[in-house]
Formats: C-alpha cells, structure tokens, sequence
C-alpha cells in the first residue's frame, strides 16, 4: 500500500493549467484522464468531482466528463454510494501522488453494473459491486473498472455499509494475517502496535496500544446528479 502512496515535494510549486477535457478513470492507474476534446465529444457523458489543479476543497468541481466505452476487459459501474475518506484530501492536495489534475478522486464506492465488456466473465449486468482501491475516480456517477478489483455483494449487506467498511475490512485482513499473524492466545500487549488496534477494533474492545490519533472515520455519499461537491 505505501508503494503506491508516494508523497509529493512539499516545495514543490503548483503549476496552473488549462482545462482540457476529462474523460472517466478507466481500471489502468497509468492510463491518462485527459483527451483530445475530438475525443471525448464522440464519448458518453457523467457528473463528476473534478480536481483541476491541487488546493483545498474549493477545488471540487462538479462538472460533466466524457465517458468512453467500457473495454472488452472492464464493467462499467453506476455509483449509488461513494466512499469518502481522508486519503482523498491528500490526492486533492497533492500531498499523494495518486491523481494527477484534471482528475477524479475518490477510491471506495458501491454500486450496480450496467455494461459488461466482450472479454469479462462472472460479472453479469444488475451485479451490486464494491471496491476500495486505485485508481481514483470514485466521486463521479458512472465509471468503468477492471472486474479483478472489484468485490460481489450479498442482499444482507447495504450499498453504504459496503462503501464505507470495505476499506476497514481490508485494512483488518492484511494487519491480522499479514503484518501480524494473529493465533489462539495472542494478546494485543504482544502484538505490533497497529495490529493489536486492528485486532481490539475488530472485538470491540478498547486498550492501551490504539494509536494516540485514531485514522478519521470513512463516510459516505449518496451518488445523485443533483448533489454538491464533497467539502472535507
């Protein structure tokens, strides 16, 4: 995780640019959200937060972006809920270098697919789908993502619990199995300090070893044409 959260030079002035026009992240992090406007004129359209250049939330701004095609390997999802956590502040400011401007932010929603590409199997259009993870592009209606990273939701579990706890899920998985393989008789004193938090968490239980400033809570969004950039 903290390969892909590279920080910015603090010194680092912000360069100004133009307003090119924005097409909808794609599932490659390396692919580039700007197009020719020839481009994106034969795309379909959605609302979005745009970032246009690094800066606080005054930056936020809701516009309508081209939406290409899904590829043969990608699903195109319809947001009900988008996850927002304090990760997408550092991408608005720049202090990540996960998004570059013109962009979207965001990295956790919930929501239904509508279009599945030639080459995609096991997804079927109406699928309830999540995800947590890059590429940004999570604060628009409409995307399209790489079905790899995306996770199949059940009926018991709501489009807003699964947009803001997914990222806590896996943030517990990988501190409990990875970091620190917790067993049968494993006390949190024993434990690293950010597993043994993961681990009490999880059991509802509060000690000693929680870090001093808890990670800010992950709320979320009802995706709505008709509602306002995020102010965080």
């Amino acid at each position: 995780m903290r390969a892909l959260l590279r920080r910015r030079n603090a010194g680092a002035p912000v360069e100004a640019r133009s307003s090119p026009a924005i097409v909808a992240p794609t599932s490659s992090a390396s692919a580039p959200l700007v197009a020719s406007r020839a481009a994106a004129s034969q795309a379909e359209t959605t609302r979005a937060i745009v970032v246009e250049r690094y800066g606080g939330p005054e930056e936020l701004q809701l516009r309508d972006i081209a939406l290409p095609p899904p590829a043969p390997d990608e699903v195109r999802i319809r947001h009900t809920v988008i996850g927002v956590n304090f990760i997408d502040v550092y991408c608005r400011t720049g202090f990540f270098d996960l998004l570059q401007p013109p962009g979207v932010p965001g990295m956790e929603a919930a929501g239904v697919i509508e279009a599945v590409g030639l080459a995609v199997s096991g997804f079927s259009i109406g699928d309830r789908v999540a995800y947590a993870c890059p590429p940004v592009g999570a604060y628009s209606e409409r995307r399209n993502m790489a079905p790899e990273l995306l996770v199949r939701l059940s009926d018991d579990i709501s489009d807003e619990t699964a947009a803001a706890g997914l990222l806590k899920g896996v943030a517990a998985s990988f501190l409990l199995h990875d970091v620190h393989a917790v067993k049968t008789g494993t006390s949190c004193s024993s434990m690293p300090r950010q597993a043994a938090s993961a681990s009490c968490w999880c059991s509802g239980r509060a000690i000693s070893a929680r870090p001093s400033s808890p990670p800010s809570r992950a709320t979320t969004r009802r995706a709505s044409s008709s509602g306002s950039a995020p102010t965080m």
